[in-house]
């Protein structure tokens, strides 16, 4: 077994997210990502994994004005 900590990035696009408000990007506050959908995405041979959260949760989201979600976060896994 080894155990590793890595900062994971996803990007994804979900048109129901596009605005034509204001064309810059925006990053939003980690608690959104509760609010929005995210891929279940998974490790083979995981054993334990856990998000870092110090204070908060290490996540971050930004929202591209076409509805592309930029999804980061840090964590740790324990991996067979």
């Amino acid at each position: 077994d080894y155990t590793l900590t890595m900062y994971f990035q996803q990007a994804w696009r979900d048109k129901r997210l596009s605005y034509n408000v204001i064309p810059l990007n925006l990053t939003l506050d980690n608690r959104v990502a509760d609010q929005l959908w995210v891929p279940d995405t998974y490790f083979l041979n995981d054993k334990k994994s856990f998000v870092h959260g110090v204070t908060v949760k290490n996540r971050m989201i930004r929202l591209h004005p076409d509805g592309t979600v930029l999804y980061g976060l840090r964590f740790a896994s324990t991996i067979k």
